[in-house]
């Protein structure tokens, strides 16, 4: 998986967390959503448990999204799966060289 598609997939999950409400957060949050589904054979080829972790990852955003108690201490749970995610992808990449 290259730099730019790990950048596109943070950004989607930036908005969804950044969304002033949880109504605002839906368009990102299908955007993003899509976006894992059309990569989920290559997440699995590089590493199959970072498919669930990047599902961690997007229920963190989830919950962090819109007017929510906590904001903060949520954005940190959506800070420490994606680079739970990203590091697994990365590590699992230089494994794997067959794939885009």
């Amino acid at each position: 998986m290259n730099d730019s598609t790990l950048k596109e997939l943070r950004q989607l999950v930036d908005e969804v967390v950044n969304a002033p409400t949880k109504q605002d957060a839906k368009s990102p949050l299908k955007h993003l959503e899509y976006k894992v589904s059309t990569l989920s054979e290559v997440i699995k080829a590089i590493n199959p448990s970072m498919f669930v972790k990047l599902g961690e990852v997007i229920i963190s955003a989830k919950n962090a999204s819109g007017k929510v108690k906590d904001k903060e201490l949520l954005k940190s749970f959506v800070a420490n799966d994606w680079y739970a995610f990203e590091s697994g992808v990365k590590c699992g990449d230089k494994q794997s060289d067959d794939v885009p």
